[in-house]
């Protein structure tokens, strides 16, 4: 009888630990990690959507399928809910994962997404913004969502109108004065990630807040000077220093969603580390 017990007492111990263990090591211990590389070696495409990562942000993180589908929107949704895709870490969704996609519309750049009920018990703000910053591309400019045929403006508690990307991601508030507060978004390429965070700041121009996020140890040495025109800015760091193909892009990207401009160009210690214009892109 006590060898029973101390039995049930050490699986109850060994049930415990094995809950307390981050996915991720868990997917190491026992060769998951192996499994995850066979299917994304296996699957050919990806599709770059938004997920919940282990901190409850979203991030832009591509999953990998075996084909892209004719009918690239419902692939899409079908991630998002069921995570259909092999993702190289783990993610979660936001969305009621009961929520099916009943139809869906693309007409003026605006895409119309009708939806079962279920879809009413997610999370609010963030299903919203995995949605939008998920569909949004080129070709689509907006979304609107509909519940078994009937528009709706909010969920949860979030009430919203006109849903694009302007409307920001991941909102971190930074100040304590909101009513004079400004908002900036950075959009941050790191590895095989895109972190976009919306701050809500005050105090700061606009470009010195990018600088701030985006080199950081040169902001704080005040080592830097901009100037910006019409459809043009120039960043001087003024110190010796390089910029990796994700900071390049991080740069682009975060200006071109804050300040609508086309012609960049990143100077350091008499040299030119990037330089985009109309015509040649990144």
């Amino acid at each position: 009888m006590k060898k029973k017990i101390i039995f049930i007492i050490l699986l109850v111990i060994l049930i415990a630990v094995l809950f307390l263990i981050p996915k991720d090591t868990y997917r190491k211990i026992f060769g998951k990690d192996d499994d995850i590389q066979a299917n994304i070696e296996e699957n050919n495409e990806k599709i770059l959507v938004y997920m919940c990562d282990e901190n409850n942000q979203l991030v832009g993180v591509n999953a990998y399928v075996n084909s892209l589908e004719e009918d690239l929107i419902n692939q899409k949704f079908d991630i998002l809910t069921k995570k259909t895709g092999t993702f190289k870490n783990t993610y979660d969704t936001s969305i009621n994962t009961m929520t099916s996609l009943i139809s869906y519309e693309l007409n003026n750049n605006v895409l119309s997404l009708n939806v079962s009920k279920e879809f009413l018990e997610s999370e609010g703000r963030k299903t919203i913004e995995q949605i939008v910053w998920t569909y949004c591309n080129d070709e689509i400019n907006e979304v609107e969502v509909l519940v078994e045929g009937e528009l709706i403006n909010s969920i949860n508690g979030f009430y919203f109108d006109n849903l694009s990307i302007d409307m920001g991601i991941n909102l971190t508030c930074e100040t304590n004065f909101i009513f004079e507060a400004k908002t900036t978004t950075v959009i941050e390429y790191v590895d095989d990630l895109i972190r976009p965070v919306t701050y809500v700041y005050k105090d700061l121009d606009e470009c010195d807040f990018i600088v701030s996020k985006l080199f950081n140890e040169i902001y704080n040495n005040r080592e830097y000077d901009y100037v910006i025109s019409t459809d043009s800015i120039i960043i001087d760091l003024a110190v010796e220093t390089s910029l990796s193909e994700n900071l390049k892009k991080s740069i682009v990207e975060t200006i071109n969603y804050n300040m609508n401009i086309s012609n960049i160009q990143v100077q350091g210690l008499n040299q030119v580390l990037l330089e985009i214009t109309e015509e040649n892109g990144l």
